[in-house]
């Protein structure tokens, strides 16, 4: 019982990565159940900040922060870095994970992604 308790107390503090026009803020708003997070055309003026938000989703609290976008976000190498950076200290005492995300437009590349992925996670698992 305390740790089924501990468990839906315990805010599970996500952080998404990705390029510009990838889909964070769509993943975000998907993970949380509404749209909290305004979704922008790739063409649009790109997220130049950190946006984070907190929410109990069936009964589970979790804060999902929205990096700027990586490339074409209109800030420089060093600024992105600082602001990521500053993304991850929100979510302190740290992140539980950090979600890469990758818009994959061809079924070639979705099958080699998925074939590195399914590599890695055999040899983390000793499968």
């Amino acid at each position: 019982k305390k740790i089924r308790h501990y468990i839906y107390n315990y805010k599970l503090r996500i952080v998404l990565l990705g390029k510009t026009g990838s889909g964070r803020s769509s993943l975000a708003n998907t993970i949380l159940g509404k749209d909290v997070f305004e979704v922008k055309n790739f063409t649009s003026s790109a997220v130049t900040h950190c946006r984070s938000e907190a929410q109990r989703v069936h009964g589970r609290s979790l804060a999902v922060v929205d990096t700027p976008g990586v490339f074409h976000s209109g800030l420089s190498e060093k600024e992105q870095k600082r602001e990521i950076e500053r993304c991850i200290s929100e979510c302190a005492p740290g992140p539980h994970a950090f979600l890469i995300v990758l818009k994959v437009e061809n079924q070639q590349m979705q099958h080699y992604i998925l074939s590195v992925l399914s590599l890695h996670i055999r040899m983390l698992f000793h499968l």
